[in-house]
């Protein structure tokens, strides 16, 4: 469906959004939970707990929790 519509596949966005200064942060928890390690990912992504990310969060402009 990607192709169809012609968006840019996962990894070209994410390199957009890096690329435009998006900060992608990963909760250390969840990352922990799952099994999930820093080198399962994509170059640029930070790892933080809650309280890292609402100290961020607060002072942002747009902030998704996804």
């Amino acid at each position: 469906m990607i192709k169809k519509i012609n968006w840019p596949t996962i990894p070209e966005f994410i390199k957009i959004c890096l690329d435009g200064g998006v900060r992608m942060i990963a909760c250390a928890p969840t990352l922990e939970m799952t099994g999930v390690k820093k080198e399962d990912m994509v170059d640029g992504v930070e790892i933080a707990g809650a309280a890292d990310y609402l100290h961020f969060a607060l002072e942002a402009d747009i902030s998704l929790f996804v």
